[in-house]
């Protein structure tokens, strides 16, 4: 586990079991929909009980990966319901169609976690 500083690139570090959604999508191509709807889903994510954090990699060739870390299955379970209810909030015109071309989630259990930090010497290589 990392030292106790929590790094804002990375959720907090927790003892396992817990578990995470993992989002894989390509993106489609309405930016501002996308930007918005992102927004909901971490305001949503972060006033829920269970949540834990989320990390997300930067956009790639038109394509991310997200995953969002929950204490239990319940938990995420609960959140995913009220994102249904929310759909498309906060604006009407949001879709999941406009935002993603292709859409994949996964539920998964983290059952161990490696955290290694490089010396900071490194970090400018």
């Amino acid at each position: 586990m990392s030292d106790p500083v929590h790094d804002p690139w990375f959720a907090p570090d927790r003892a396992p079991p817990y578990v995470a959604l993992l989002v894989s999508a390509r993106l489609g191509g309405d930016a501002p929909a996308r930007a918005a709807y992102a927004a909901e889903v971490y305001r949503l994510a972060a006033r829920s009980p269970g949540f834990i954090g989320a990390e997300r990699s930067g956009e790639h060739q038109g394509h991310i990966i997200s995953a969002i870390f929950w204490e239990n299955r319940a938990a995420l379970d609960a959140w995913l319901v009220a994102l249904e209810a929310v759909q498309p909030a906060p604006d009407p015109r949001i879709e999941v169609a406009r935002v993603y071309d292709h859409l994949v989630l996964r539920i998964v259990t983290v059952e161990a976690v490696v955290s290694r930090r490089c010396p900071p010497d490194r970090l400018a290589e």
